[in-house]
This record gives C-alpha cells, structure tokens and sequence, in this order.
C-alpha cells in the first residue's frame, strides 16, 4: 500500500510503498478515507515535541495518528493508530479497546471536516469547560484567533455563553471575518509593541478578560502580560485564567514576579482539571454542532501522494486534510447539510445580495462584439468585491487563454489558497469560469464577468452563501490607481 512514511525524526514525510498491516486478534483493520494534517504532526515528526520518541518508536513509520476511516463496514471517526501504521496511509490498524469510544459518521457529514474539525474544537472546549470553567458572560481573550482552532475557540466561547471574546492575530483577511464568527473585537499583532500593548488594555477595560485562550505563546503573550502588572499596591480584583494551549509564536516568554504578585493571573495548561469520564459526552457534542452546521471550519483536501508537497505550507484559519483518494468523500456522501450557519452567512454574505444593474454580466451567448477579448484576459488581475465590507478581501486572478477558452488560478480574500479552473469560457465580452471549495461544505463559486475598456466588471455566485458584485482591474496597473 501506499503512506507517508518518515525514516527518522526530522524528515520530510514520502509517498512511499509500505506492508501491508496485518491486525492481530485485538486489533481492527481501518481502510483510511482521510486524515487532518495538524500543528501537533509536524512537531512530533521534527523531534522537538515531548511526545515525538513515544510516538516514533521505530522506522521506518507512517506518520498521522486520528482520522475518519472504514471499519468492519463502518464509517468512523478513530484514532490511537498502532505504531508503526499511522493514520497518513491506504490503511492502519487501531485496538478494538478503542472501538467503543470512535464516532460513526452519520449520512450528509463530509469525512474531510469531520476528520479536521472535532478536536480542534475540543482544544477550546474542554479548557473552557474543565480549566477555566468559564461562565455565562465572562469575556474571553483568544490569542491566535486567525488560525484554524483559534476561529474555532471564538465560536466555542460564543455558544458556551460568553458575554465578549476577542480575537486576535495576524492575518489581516482572517481577522476581518472573526467578527462573523462571533468575535466583538479584533487585535492586530503585526502593529507596534506599544500599539499591541494599548489595544489589549483598551479591550480588556476596567473589569479585564476573564478568560484568555493562548494558541501562540511567545512575544505578544509576553506583552499581553507586561498589561497584568499593577499601578497600585492592593489586592487583585478577581482571577484571570490564562489557558496555554499552543506556541506558534514561540516556547518560551519572560514572566516576571510582579506579573503575578496581586494581578489574580492563573496561568493553567489546556489539560488542567478535564475529566476524562466526560470527554465522550463533549466529543459528542462537538459531532452535533458539527453536523447541524453550527460551528464554521474551512478545510482543503489533498492528495495523500503529495504529502512532501504541503508538509511546509503554512495556512490561515484553514486545515489540511490528507486523503489517499482525494475524491472519496463524494462516494456516497452528499455535501453537508448547513442549518442554523450564522457564522457562515455572516463571513460570506452582503448586506444585501442584490447586485446593480449596471455590474451586472450579460447572459452569454450575445453575439461578439470584440474578437481580441481573448487575447485581453490573458495575465494577471486584482478581483475587487464592490461591497464596502469587503474591500480587503480582493482575489487574485491568473488566466491563460486559448480561443475562446481559458484556465488559470483563483488566490487569496476568502479562498484562503490557490484554487485551479479549466472551465473558462469566452462569448464575445462576456466571461466565465468556476473554482470548486471546501468551506463548510462543499461548494462551487461560478464567476461571470463584462470585458470592457480593459476591465471585468461581474459577479461570482456561491450558492447559498450569496452572490457578490466585483470590478477587475490588470494586477500591473494597481500602482497606478
């Protein structure tokens, strides 16, 4: 069969042939339909992770331990992969002990998002739940909130009743689309040491957060805490809890005494206090927000034989998820439904969906006007949706036309990656195209545009998401707008 296999701790994971896995009595065979490429993975197989010789015993090894697969005829949520089958591969093999605690997908979940999205969920569910016990209108600070499990924690504070959350981070597309998730306020982190510093003592104001979820650590945790340090001698006001969950900006901080002293600060880990009796019952849970549509999480699918491709590919509040056959989860699967997505609707819809008359593209099929368009839509443009909310989530188009076809790439805004089309068609000035997404679900974005004067003026369809009203203007040109 086919893995990604690693032959010492620090590799590159290949694409590479490996046995067959042969379960002994206590162990099932699991036929692998995708696995979730996570920050936790590429620690472990860098070495630097605490638990990287545990879990690479021996080598060669297939790398990945979780997953959504097929068991005994099943489609299951499993994990706990029995070294040195990982989950990264055609096939693994788990302990039948584990079986009573896996999840069995029902009809309509993509395996890709249920693969990707439930313990990242739980990354701010249990702390928030167990740790911090957080309570109804408490205000929680989420740093790191523009990366996959960050977005995902905002949401999870919002639904487990918070009264504020704010998120922050430094994506400026991602932090845009917080506030639709549920965020009332957004930091920057890419700004000053000293505009940082002001922008958390004015969001933490009089009565400061209550609860911070910390999925970065490193230098804007350290001048998160340099806030906590006292004007005044006195006794602290109340307790802040500080849940350390992750350390993308770095491992270590400087925390001085007096950052403690009488500030109230509790600095826990993301493990502090859970009962583990009661995870299932929260795993659970996470599945029936999952499946009715109620958390938001935007996943990309790639192929397993490309593994070495994307090991290194940095990504913004998206998750990769490894699938041997990358189109496994349209067999026998229909697109998730979405009921109840107010997150979703509010990252991706207008305020109104109507689009003026004057943007909007002709019917195709009207007779040609100019011949050369085909030669015009060739190169480079900046896509820009006219709605004023979303200026800055402008696409970058890149077409190569022949005839009157024509194929290229879709970048950037919500997109978040590189999004390929073959389907371009040219008739007189008119032009279209399409790009398929994995957001919540699965969709297809449909852009129809107006070739005229040397820009595109139209608007792309994505279904029931809304439709938006864009200009195109030449990506060499914008310097001189």
């Amino acid at each position: 069969m086919k893995a990604a296999v690693i032959h010492r701790l620090g590799d590159t994971p290949k694409y590479e042939d490996f046995p067959d896995p042969i379960p002994a009595e206590d162990q099932l065979l699991v036929n692998v339909i995708a696995s979730a490429l996570e920050n936790v993975d590429r620690a472990q197989v860098s070495g630097r992770h605490f638990s990287s010789k545990a879990t690479y015993p021996k080598f060669p090894a297939i790398i990945g331990s979780d997953g959504v697969g097929v068991i005994e005829g099943k489609t299951m949520v499993f994990g706990g992969c029995v070294s040195p089958y990982g989950a990264m591969a055609e096939r693994t093999i788990v302990p039948k002990g584990y079986a009573s605690i896996f999840i069995e997908l029902t009809d309509g979940v993509n395996p890709a998002l249920a693969a990707a999205a439930p313990s990242s969920t739980l990354a701010s569910l249990l702390p928030l739940k167990f740790g911090a016990k957080l309570q109804p209108g408490e205000k929680v600070l989420v740093q790191g909130a523009t990366g996959f499990a960050g977005r995902l924690a905002v949401q999870v504070a919002k639904k487990l009743g918070a009264g504020r959350v704010v998120g922050t981070g430094r994506d400026p597309i991602s932090l845009e689309t917080l506030r639709g998730l549920g965020a009332d306020a957004v930091i920057d982190l890419k700004q000053s040491e000293s505009k940082i510093e002001a922008a958390f003592r004015r969001e933490a104001g009089e009565d400061g957060f209550d609860v911070i979820l910390d999925f970065i650590w490193g230098r804007p945790t350290g001048i998160l805490l340099k806030t906590f340090v006292p004007e005044h001698i006195g006794l602290s006001a109340k307790s802040v809890r500080l849940v350390q969950i992750g350390e993308s900006s770095g491992s270590t901080i400087s925390l001085a005494a007096d950052m403690l002293r009488t500030s109230g600060l509790v600095v826990m880990g993301a493990n502090s206090g859970i009962v583990a009796e009661e995870v299932p019952e929260l795993a659970l849970q996470v599945f029936d927000w999952i499946t009715k549509g109620e958390v938001y999480a935007e996943v990309e699918c790639v192929s397993l034989k490309d593994i070495g491709k994307v090991w290194n590919r940095q990504m913004h509040g998206k998750r990769l998820v490894i699938m041997p056959d990358p189109n496994a989860h349209r067999h026998g699967f229909e697109p998730q439904t979405v009921r109840n997505s107010q997150a979703a609707e509010a990252i991706v819809a207008p305020t109104s969906t109507s689009i003026p008359t004057e943007l909007q593209a002709p019917a195709p099929g009207l007779p040609s006007e100019v011949p050369e368009t085909a030669a015009a839509m060739n190169g480079k443009w900046k896509l820009t949706p006219t709605n004023l909310l979303y200026r800055r989530m402008a696409l970058d188009l890149d077409v190569s036309s022949s005839g009157q076809t024509f194929s290229g790439t879709v970048q950037g805004g919500f997109l978040s990656n590189l999004a390929s089309f073959t389907d371009g068609r040219i008739e007189g000035q008119n032009v279209s195209w399409s790009v398929n997404v994995i957001m919540q679900v699965e969709i297809r974005i449909v852009f129809t545009a107006r070739l005229e004067s040397g820009e595109l003026a139209g608007t792309f369809d994505a279904g029931r998401f809304g439709k938006f009203a864009f200009k195109g203007v030449r990506a060499w040109s914008l310097s001189e707008n």
